[in-house]
């Protein structure tokens, strides 16, 4: 969930961009695909498809030979998703921070 939030993906666009990266390996100029393959790799509706190829062009993460998607016929790999790279602290960073707000001076 977090990693989505930063990275502006969701999950189900992820998948589509790591499937589309897939098929682009090996590919000199990389693997062109269509809606319809979208459509019926993943089972879904024609909207559901619209939303997370828009989504994942967007991002940087596909491109399309037309300025729509709905006018589009051929997409293909860009790039992965990117997770920014966030430090949380450790566990025992924030016990040590709450024992020194809980205990009295």
């Amino acid at each position: 969930m977090l990693e989505s939030a930063l990275s502006g993906a969701t999950p189900k666009c992820k998948r589509l961009v790591e499937w589309a990266e897939k098929l682009a390996e090996g590919q000199c100029d990389g693997k062109h695909f269509s809606k319809v393959e979208v459509d019926l790799g993943f089972g879904w509706t024609r909207k559901t498809t619209l939303k997370y190829l828009r989504e994942a062009v967007s991002l940087g993460c596909l491109a399309m030979d037309r300025d729509r998607v709905e006018k589009s016929t051929d997409f293909w790999f860009v790039k992965k998703v990117e997770s920014p790279l966030v430090e949380l602290p450790k566990p025992e960073d924030i016990l040590e921070l709450s024992a020194e707000v809980v205990t009295p001076e």
